[in-house]
């Protein structure tokens, strides 16, 4: 039987993007998703942005913030239960 040939456009990259930034797929499928990547401007942009937003947000996680804070965070994002670690 024939292998179903995918057609790797911006609908199918977004679905796999995040074990695409997780480096979470096997070769084949990330090979053919990076591919898709070097010739899409929107799709770079998007990677480009996500992995500054993850590189900032890990930096955040050195800085101690009280707990009110992380409440009213909490609260307005609408998060009903999260514990610190």
């Amino acid at each position: 039987m024939k292998k179903k040939r995918i057609e790797y456009n911006c609908e199918v990259f977004q679905e796999y993007l995040v074990d695409y930034l997780d480096e979470d797929l096997p070769a084949e499928l990330s090979i053919e998703l990076e591919k898709h990547r070097m010739v899409c401007r929107e799709c770079a942009r998007l990677v480009k942005t996500l992995r500054r937003i993850i590189y900032e947000l890990k930096k955040l996680s050195y800085y101690e913030t009280e707990e009110s804070v992380v409440a009213r965070i909490h609260t307005s994002l609408k998060i009903k239960r999260w514990k610190r670690k």
